[in-house]
């Protein structure tokens, strides 16, 4: 068995095996045998004390601070925790109490649930203790995270081999690598080193804005031409998450400090969200937040307030009345990522990168985690779609593009209906929805840095977009 053993690292916002789009538990081996789990984008803050800038003078602004710091530490504490329960099941393991590691990883996942590596070594404990048919169940669940063979070549399931349920996981495992190809080229952009992240539409005009996260600015995409300096400014930040507000002519664009970004120094730290006229290019105003942020991904309601997903911490952000504050916490959720509402915007539905869906009533603020028959994680992009969601999982091995199918009180995702799962997918991260088309980045390059976190350009391709004709 090879037991994962984590280390706290202030990284970027890769995903998989990568790193991650935040602050993350590494997965390292430490030699103890040979299976390679890839893990997660994960999680909360370090011990950064972030704070939001506001003008209303001290008393306010150290409540702020002091709000902000304890979530941060709440997070933190969290995350240790997570370790620590871990570390004692890797302990326990080792000496051979199996039952007793058993327990460990058990807790383990319940606090930090569809984690690869605590299910996997979860499963190894109960085949080294002899109970095979519960690994078998463990491992059904880990092939929706990462769904490889490992558990073949591990010795640490003879025990399984031995059993009558090998062959059924063979059968079971099979389907998580069969290809659905349900998407078409949309364009292309002849520049590997542009890693966009954001993609948005103007309807009106036809025009595609693509966000870069290395160069810090949007291009103009239309009739195969691009415009590269229609946005006016040079003080962007890595672009994220972009919404188009036809109504009032507006570009939002969520954007962050991050280490791939062109310019980056280890000191910087901070986010913004910007908001472009998006007939004339110019800035309307920027929203700024100082400390350890990322801003993901946004999503406007029918009036024009926008609502932000912090990545480093599980707040979302709102502006309204050109304010932006605080506006909600969800404690049990992990890595905020993409959002959107339900049709009439009763509800905001919030994609939690490690356990999968959040829904809050917009009425009262209340908060509850959707029930996954299956697990789901890795969620990047979220749009509704009918009762439904489209979405990108570049958290999963292999990545995809999938339609979650709820129940019709919209509490539980019953279904994942894979529509893309293919060798175009090498990390799709945003789009939108266009009427029944789904246009989303099929290969943005986070896998393209090195090490040292510079970027190698032999490992990317050009960027390209593609688009699914979804069918109701």
């Amino acid at each position: 068995m090879k037991i994962i053993s984590f280390v706290l690292y202030f990284s970027k916002y890769k995903k998989d095996e990568k790193a991650d789009k935040n602050i993350k538990w590494l997965a390292v081996g430490n030699g103890l045998s040979a299976a390679t789990p890839i893990d997660d984008r994960a999680s909360r803050p370090g011990w950064t004390a972030c704070f939001f800038v506001m003008f209303y003078g001290g008393n306010m602004f150290f409540k702020l601070f002091l709000l902000s710091l304890g979530i941060t530490l709440f997070g933190q504490s969290q995350e240790l925790e997570f370790r620590n329960l871990y570390n004692q099941g890797t302990r326990c393991f080792q000496k051979g109490n199996y039952d007793s590691s058993v327990i460990y990883f058990r807790m383990a996942n319940d606090l930090r649930p569809n984690t690869h590596s605590v299910k996997y070594n979860l499963a190894a404990a109960l085949s080294c203790g002899g109970k095979t048919v519960e690994a078998t169940e463990i491992l059904k669940e880990d092939f929706w995270l990462s769904a490889t063979d490992q558990f073949l070549s591990d010795s640490d399931f003879v025990n399984l081999w031995k059993s009558g349920y090998i062959e059924d996981l063979k059968r079971y495992l099979k389907q998580f690598h069969e290809i659905h190809e349900a998407s078409k080229p949309a364009f292309e952009l002849d520049d590997r080193a542009f890693h966009p992240e954001g993609l948005a539409l103007d309807k009106i005009t036809g025009r595609f804005f693509i966000g870069s996260i290395r160069k810090k600015t949007i291009w103009v995409y239309k009739n195969e031409k691009i415009i590269k300096d229609f946005f006016k400014t040079d003080s962007l930040y890595a672009v994220m998450g972009m919404k188009v507000d036809e109504k009032r002519r507006k570009l939002w664009v969520a954007t962050s400090i991050m280490p791939e970004m062109d310019g980056y120094v280890k000191s910087m730290q901070a986010a913004a969200v910007y908001c472009f006229d998006i007939d004339k290019g110019n800035i309307d105003t920027k929203y700024s937040l100082f400390g350890d942020h990322v801003l993901g991904d946004l999503v406007l309601d029918k009036d024009g307030t926008v609502y932000v997903t912090d990545s480093r911490e599980p707040v979302i952000y709102r502006i309204k009345e050109n304010t932006m504050e605080r506006w909600l916490s969800i404690d049990k959720a992990w890595n905020l990522q993409g959002l959107d509402f339900s049709e009439d915007q009763k509800y905001l539905y919030v994609a939690d990168y490690i356990s999968g869906l959040f829904k809050i009533n917009m009425a009262n603020g209340e908060t509850s985690h959707l029930f996954n028959k299956n697990p789901l994680r890795g969620i990047d992009g979220l749009y509704r779609w009918g009762k439904g969601f489209v979405v990108t999982q570049n958290g999963t091995n292999p990545m995809k593009v999938s339609k979650l199918i709820l129940n019709k009180d919209q509490t539980v995702v019953e279904e994942q209906v894979v529509l893309e799962r293919s060798d175009i997918l090498n990390e799709p991260t945003l789009g939108f929805l266009d009427k029944n088309q789904f246009y989303y980045i099929a290969n943005s390059p986070w896998g393209a840095y090195n090490r040292e976190g510079k970027f190698v350009d032999e490992r990317a391709q050009n960027p390209r977009v593609y688009k699914i004709i979804l069918e109701p």
